[in-house]
């Protein structure tokens, strides 16, 4: 396992900074509470093993899944080096998982030998919040359409920019999926059976394949 914030530092830097830095190992069953929307925020998470769920809370009680996380993942960098340092979402270990949790202050206090371990550790930190922050606006971009079929069409389009492959694995299962849209999952699979019958797509499991390119992007909501 390997966290981006370890990048370009050898085996035994890594072994050095994390006896520096000393993280707390912590498990966690299925299901099970990680962090609440709210809760204080003094460091970071990375995952050991098992898939977490980072979700947003309503006042109602429900919630839609943000993003998933598995091994070699982190969550809550951001949150850790804000003003407010709170989670803005709530985290539940959706299976079985271990989180090694390090602490923010002593990441940000350069050690007195301001070692260059320490100096690639806090560049990567800043780069590793800077990716976090663009992925979640990839994700304001599939919610900000407003029809369910735009938001499905944002969603297969992005995967189709990264991947540039038209038959796309998704990262998810239906059910999943439902709930990253903010959907029910029979509304989801009703417009993915329209959307299929209409000749834009193809649909097993989890792969989607695009069949017309061109007239999925008409799909997009019109900017306004």
């Amino acid at each position: 396992m390997k966290n981006p914030l370890f990048t370009d530092l050898a085996e035994e830097e890594i072994e050095s900074a994390r006896q520096c830095l000393s993280p707390s190992r912590r498990h966690y069953s299925s299901g099970e509470l990680i962090a609440l929307r709210g809760d204080p925020a003094d460091g970071f998470g990375i995952i050991i093993s098992g898939v977490v769920e980072i979700c947003k809370d309503f006042y109602s009680g429900n919630h839609v899944v943000v993003m998933f996380l598995s091994e070699g993942d982190s969550f809550a960098e951001g949150a850790a080096v804000s003003s407010n340092a709170v989670y803005p979402v709530t985290v539940v270990a959706k299976t079985d998982c271990e989180v090694d949790f390090y602490y923010i202050q002593p990441i940000l206090s350069m050690c007195s030998s301001a070692c260059n371990v320490h100096k690639k550790i806090m560049t990567n930190l800043l780069r590793l919040i800077s990716d976090r922050l663009w992925a979640l606006q990839r994700r304001l971009d599939v919610i900000s359409q407003k029809t369910l079929r735009g938001k499905i069409t944002s969603f297969l389009l992005d995967m189709f920019a990264i991947s540039h492959r038209k038959k796309l694995k998704l990262p998810f299962f239906k059910h999943e999926w439902a709930s990253y849209l903010g959907v029910s999952r029979p509304s989801l699979s009703r417009e993915l059976s329209w959307m299929r019958d209409e000749g834009l797509i193809d649909f097993s499991g989890r792969e989607v394949e695009i069949l017309d390119l061109t007239q999925l992007e008409k799909c997009l909501d019109p900017l306004e």
